[in-house]
C-alpha cells in the first residue's frame, strides 16, 4: 500500500503544481462526491426531530424552551445564532445548508492537503470524498440538515486551528486560539478534529525519523494552546449567558454535562422533566400518553384541522398514523 501511494505521488500527470490548482481540485472533489452522496437530502424536505423543533421555534410561536437562539446559547453554542442571521436568515432551506456545507468542507480539504503536503490530484480527491461521505457528515445531512452548514463551519475552524498549531512560529500558533474559540462556540464536538490532526501530524513526523524530543515539545505547545482556547471559550460563554439572560442547560449534550456520568445527567428530553420547564425541549407525559412536543401541537393545529374544522385534504397521515402506531 505504501508503494502504491508513493507511486501515485510521483505520477507526473496527477501532480498539483500550484495553490490555485489545489483549491480548484478540492472544490471539484468535494462538490462531486457531496452531490452524488447527498443530493437527495439537499433537494428535498427531509427533516426530523430537532430540525422540526428548530422550524417551529424560528416562527412567531414560542415554546417553553424559548427561541432557537436561546436554545443554542443554553448549549454553549453562542455563535450559532449570529451565523444563522448572516448566512440563512430566519428561514433555512436544505439546498442552502447543503451548498454552504460543501463550501466549508472544500476549504477544509484544501487546508488539510496543504498541511500534509498532498500534491497528487487523485489522493486529494480521495480526501475530499472521505470528508463528505463519512458517517458524521451523512448523519448530519440525514437528520440535522439545518445545522449541517454551521457544524461544517465549526469543522473548518477546527482545521484552521490545527493548521496554525502545526505551521509557523509560536506567535502564529498563538493565533490558533481564535479558530479554537470559534469552533467551540459553533459546535463543541468539532474540536476533536483539531486534536486528531495534531496527533496524525506528530505520528507522521516520528515515522519520518524526526527527533522524538522535538515532536513531544511541539505536541505540548499545541496542548497548551488548546487549553488556553478552551479557557477563553468558557469565559466567553459565561459572559454571553449572563448578558443574554439565558441559563446554560444541564442536558446530556450541553456544556455543563462535561465530566458527568450518564446516570447523573438530567433527562431534558424525556418524561422525567415537567412540561413547561425551560430546560425541557421535548417533554412527554408517559402516564397520559400525550405528546406535548412543539411538532405534535403544530401537527394538531395545522395538519389535522382547517379553518372550517374539516381535515386538510393533502394530508392522508390521519388515517395512516394510527395504523402505524398500532403496528409499532
Amino acid at each position: 500500500m505504501t508503494r502504491f501511494v508513493s507511486a501515485l505521488r510521483r505520477a507526473p500527470h496527477l501532480r498539483i503544481t500550484g495553490e490555485r490548482q489545489r483549491l480548484l481540485a478540492s472544490f471539484a472533489a468535494v462538490f462531486l462526491f457531496g452531490l452524488l452522496a447527498h443530493g437527495y437530502a439537499f433537494t428535498n424536505f427531509t427533516v426530523s426531530h430537532d430540525s422540526l423543533n428548530e422550524m417551529f421555534l424560528s416562527g412567531d410561536i414560542r415554546y417553553a424552551a424559548g427561541s432557537v437562539a436561546d436554545w443554542k446559547i443554553s448549549l454553549g453554542r453562542f455563535l450559532y445564532p449570529a451565523y444563522r442571521t448572516v448566512f440563512s436568515g430566519g428561514a433555512g432551506t436544505p439546498w442552502l445548508s447543503g451548498v454552504l456545507s460543501l463550501v466549508w468542507v472544500s476549504l477544509a480539504v484544501y487546508l488539510v492537503s496543504r498541511l500534509f503536503s498532498v500534491d497528487n490530484a487523485l489522493l486529494l480527491a480521495v480526501i475530499g470524498a472521505l470528508f463528505v461521505t463519512n458517517v458524521s457528515y451523512s448523519a448530519l445531512a440525514a437528520t440535522y440538515i439545518y445545522d449541517l452548514d454551521g457544524d461544517m463551519l465549526a469543522m473548518l475552524l477546527a482545521v484552521c486551528a490545527a493548521y496554525l498549531l502545526l505551521r509557523g512560529t509560536l506567535r502564529r500558533r498563538a493565533l490558533a486560539v481564535i479558530p479554537i474559540v470559534g469552533s467551540l462556540a459553533l459546535y463543541q464536538a468539532m474540536i476533536s478534529v483539531t486534536v486528531s490532526l495534531v496527533m496524525i501530524a506528530c505520528i507522521l513526523r516520528l515515522l519520518e525519523n524526526e527527533s522524538a524530543k522535538a515532536v513531544f515539545f511541539d505536541g505540548l505547545k499545541a496542548v497548551g494552546i488548546l487549553f488556553i482556547g478552551g479557557a477563553a471559550y468558557y469565559i466567553l460563554v459565561r459572559a454571553v449567558s449572563s448578558a443574554s439572560g439565558v441559563a446554560l442547560d444541564g442536558g446530556y449534550n450541553s456544556l455543563l454535562s462535561l465530566g458527568r456520568k450518564p446516570s447523573d445527567q438530567p433527562m431534558t428530553h424525556g418524561h422525567a422533566v415537567p412540561c413547561g420547564s425551560r430546560s425541557s425541549f421535548l417533554c412527554r407525559s408517559r402516564a397520559r400518553g400525550i405528546s406535548c412536543s412543539p411538532f405534535s401541537r403544530w401537527r394538531r393545529q395545522h395538519v389535522f384541522s382547517s379553518e372550517n374544522g374539516s381535515p386538510r385534504p393533502i394530508f392522508s397521515l390521519r388515517s395512516f398514523l394510527p395504523r402505524f402506531c398500532r403496528w409499532a
